[in-house]
């Protein structure tokens, strides 16, 4: 990755948001996991707590910075992203997209087993 393009999408952390600015995609992710939950149950989480669930393209993008990421989270006591997640993507009625943070690799799933999941805030829409 050249130095130009590693400067354009370093993540900083948003104090505000407690969370880390993920500048390709203008959103906050917020500082922990969702726990390991179904999809059914992580998106009514959401709903409860206003927040999104990161869909498989963004837990994509923050898979390609996840190095730079688990730095600014680990320094303020968030947790890591190192497992599979869960996403807001559904795969079909009955599935969901999944992405291993130790791979990149991204499966379908049945929406009724259980993942951690991260909460994100769009910042367009503060």
């Amino acid at each position: 990755m050249n130095d130009k393009l590693k400067e354009l999408i370093q993540p900083y952390w948003v104090e505000e948001q407690q969370g880390v600015y993920i500048p390709l995609i203008d959103k906050v992710l917020l500082k922990n996991n969702v726990p390991e939950m179904s999809y059914y149950d992580y998106m009514e989480y959401a709903e409860s707590n206003g927040v999104q669930i990161a869909t498989k393209d963004e837990l994509l993008h923050m898979y390609l910075q996840k190095d730079e990421i688990n730095k600014i989270l680990k320094k303020h006591g968030g947790d890591m992203l190192d497992t599979w997640f869960g996403s807001s993507s559904e795969y079909d009625s009955p599935g969901e997209w999944i992405v291993n943070f130790g791979s990149g690799n991204c499966i379908n799933t049945f929406k009724i087993n259980s993942h951690a999941s991260r909460a994100v805030v769009d910042l367009k829409s503060k």
